[in-house]
């Protein structure tokens, strides 16, 4: 009797002590964080010799044990993995089972005003795709309200502002972010009841007063002369409607430049171009719903790129003749 309760006793230590060896064998070895990345073709067990080498396992066969018994040795995929310090043998085995890779965040900078062939070309820096593939999806996209001159559907409705992409969005993925920031920044605008003027307009206004003025002080004024001109039926006259159809950023003309026919030529059209000429940012929005009200109905941009305003074409001629000797 007392053999077969030594004996039992010896068994229940045996087992206390492969299940608290097992158990320490699949904790974490406090290893620092680390992207693991796992080879194409890689079996399960060659994944834990990695792991083992690499510090992040103290078994490559408890590895193999427990993939046979969980059935994770079936199931598994190659790529790169964000390893946690708190990570042990049972977490990685599932992470890499669930195919939880590390996806890289890649920054995406939007400047305000940007247009959407320059969006592409940030895009394309990234080297997630080409200028062109993007290019290519965004020609897909059509507005209902959408002027048929206009050279993408898009152009205004993409909201410029820093991102974070990762190695797996597609050109739609990207345009669909954009465009959701769009909403929900518009959302919170609050558009006054009096403003005499469709959200298009609007964003068609905005895009002009962002390419010819980011300075906090100024955008105001500036958005407050072309609706000013707009109320009297006066050409709207801006450079960034020409630099739009000729793809350059000029701060003066030539008259070869505003001799260009075309229907964003507003020296040569009255009213509003046919879309907007850029992706406005949220305070260029803002400063046409409340514009800084005066009697200006022109401004000339200096060479430090600050803009001086005048209430008469006499006063204008004098600034743009002192200011760029013409």
């Amino acid at each position: 009797m007392n053999c077969r309760k030594t004996a039992l006793l010896t068994l229940l230590v045996v087992l206390t002590l492969l299940v608290t060896g097992s158990w320490w064998y699949t904790q974490p070895t406090g290893k620092p964080e680390e992207i693991f990345t796992i080879s194409k073709g890689s079996n399960y067990e060659e994944i834990g010799i990695q792991l083992e080498h690499s510090g992040w396992i103290r078994s490559s066969l408890v590895w193999q044990i427990w993939g046979v018994l969980s059935g994770q040795n079936r199931s598994y995929f190659a790529g790169s993995y964000a390893l946690q310090p708190h990570m042990g043998l049972l977490q990685i085995s599932s992470e890499i089972h669930k195919g939880n890779f590390f996806l890289e965040k890649i920054p995406l900078t939007i400047p305000e005003g940007s247009t959407i062939e320059q969006i592409a070309s940030y895009i394309a820096e990234t080297g997630l795709m080409t200028a062109e593939d993007f290019l290519q999806a965004i020609r897909s996209y059509e507005r209902s309200t959408a002027n048929p001159d206009v050279l993408y559907d898009l152009e205004g409705y993409l909201f410029p502002e820093t991102y974070y992409l990762n190695s797996t969005m597609t050109s739609v993925d990207i345009i669909e972010m954009l465009r959701e920031q769009f909403d929900d920044v518009m959302k919170d605008i609050q558009i006054p009841k009096d403003f005499a003027y469709s959200e298009e307009e609007l964003i068609i206004l905005a895009s002009i007063v962002e390419k010819e003025s980011q300075d906090p002080e100024e955008i105001g004024l500036v958005a407050g002369v072309f609706l000013n001109r707009l109320q009297i039926d006066m050409a709207l006259q801006s450079c960034a409607t020409v630099n739009y159809i000729l793809k350059q950023d000029k701060l003066i003309l030539s008259e070869e430049d505003i001799a260009v026919d075309s229907p964003y030529n507003t020296y040569m059209y009255m009213g509003l171009p046919p879309g907007p000429v850029g992706n406005p940012g949220k305070a260029a929005i803002e400063a046409v719903l409340y514009p800084v009200l005066s009697d200006y109905y022109f401004f000339v941009a200096g060479p430090d790129g600050t803009h001086h305003f005048s209430e008469t074409y006499e006063e204008h001629v004098w600034w743009t003749h002192t200011l760029w000797g013409e």
